[in-house]
């Protein structure tokens, strides 16, 4: 029987989940949506190279550019689909209001 082995692809969506709580403790909450934009692109990078790291697999610009995808998306997706809905993202925005990069407001 083989161990449990993650893939690039599941890694990079489960880091995706959690990039729009990371985003929301390291932007203030008035910060522009651009910023925020930003950011959870800067972290989807992050992800999916560590994604393909982990997995072991090679660096092929087309690998590393569908863990990026993969992670972005599934964030956006737990953002307006999950954090964003029932309040969790607003609640880290608000503990965390006068941390992190943007605006002072």
């Amino acid at each position: 029987m083989k161990g449990f082995v993650l893939d690039t692809q599941t890694i990079a969506i489960v880091a995706g989940v959690i990039i729009p709580l990371i985003t929301g403790l390291v932007t203030k909450q008035l910060a522009s949506s651009t910023l925020k934009s930003v950011i959870t692109l800067l972290l989807a990078a992050i992800a999916g190279w560590f994604a393909i790291a982990q997995a072991g697999v090679g660096y092929g610009y087309k690998e590393v550019i569908v863990a990026i995808f993969y992670s972005f998306g599934s964030s956006v997706v737990s953002y307006y689909g999950f954090t964003k809905p029932t309040g969790i993202a607003p609640r880290v925005q608000e503990a965390t209001k006068h941390f992190g990069l943007g605006s002072a407001g």
